[in-house]
């Protein structure tokens, strides 16, 4: 802590890049997300945020993506209230409060264990009925046997897959779906094109982070014992009252997401049943 607020090193602030996002989404008289607690978290960190350099564009797209996230929890839980979610490589993401699940659902938030003590010095958890937090590497294979296993379920990961090694993130998905009964997963992934450019995103770049996993086709998934129920090409992401907002060369730059053949799987939202 530095003045009463929690302070990160460079290598814990992977995270901060898309809560920053969130929270200039929460600034704006007519936000896409609305995340209040994304700014009330920023006003609890000691970080310079403004090392980022985050366009609207870019917060727009953060906003974007985890509004898709949040709508699609909403979807499942809906018809499912009483399952065990699972947010792989939670970070600083606070969708927990966003979604509000009831009491009846069971939700455990992973990450390493200092991401955790992180989050537990930022939000206020208090004793929140259901909720559950796991220190560990999502890939590590011991954490599972913490999570009942009882009860359909439902695996979210947003901004994890590109970063996992090919090898141990299929492991994962294996572990996963041997672990519980039925369920569906939500992830995002990135191609085998996005991973060869990756320094060109100012995220990656600026937190000197390094993408691993590429995957072009969802379908490749299906032999770990998935089946795609929808995906979402990045040229489908954000709707067109979001895009209205973004400057001319960002609306040419989607725009270009759907001709170029290339171009149109950089970057995908993968939603798949066991």
């Amino acid at each position: 802590m530095t003045g009463g607020k929690v302070h990160f090193t460079e290598e814990q602030s992977t995270g901060l890049g898309t809560l920053y996002g969130r929270a200039l989404d929460a600034r704006k008289a007519r936000p896409i997300l609305g995340d209040p607690t994304a700014e009330d978290a920023v006003s609890r960190i000691d970080y310079d945020f403004g090392t980022f350099k985050m366009r609207d564009s870019m917060a727009v797209s953060v906003a974007v993506r985890a509004k898709l996230f949040d709508d699609l929890v909403r979807t499942y839980l809906s018809a499912h209230p009483d399952a065990t979610v699972l947010h792989l490589g939670c970070g600083m993401d606070s969708r927990v409060f966003r979604i509000d699940p009831p009491p009846t659902v069971r939700w455990f938030d992973v990450d390493y264990p200092d991401v955790i003590a992180l989050r537990e010095a930022v939000y206020p958890y208090g004793d929140r009925p259901g909720y559950t937090t796991i220190g560990s590497s999502v890939t590590d294979p011991d954490w599972l046997a913490r999570v009942p296993a009882d009860k359909p379920a439902l695996v979210v990961a947003e901004g994890l897959t590109m970063y996992l090694d090919p090898a141990e993130g299929r492991a994962l998905l294996r572990a996963l779906v041997a672990h519980f009964p039925s369920g569906e997963m939500i992830f995002d992934v990135f191609s085998g094109l996005a991973i060869k450019l990756q320094k060109t995103n100012p995220v990656v770049r600026r937190t000197n982070a390094t993408l691993r996993w590429g995957i072009d086709d969802p379908r490749e998934l299906e032999p770990l014992g998935l089946t795609v129920v929808d995906r979402r090409l990045a040229a489908e992401m954000i709707p067109d009252s979001a895009r209205a907002v973004l400057p001319a060369s960002y609306r040419f730059q989607f725009a270009l997401l759907k001709v170029l053949p290339m171009f149109r799987t950089v970057a995908q939202l993968v939603h798949v049943s066991f």
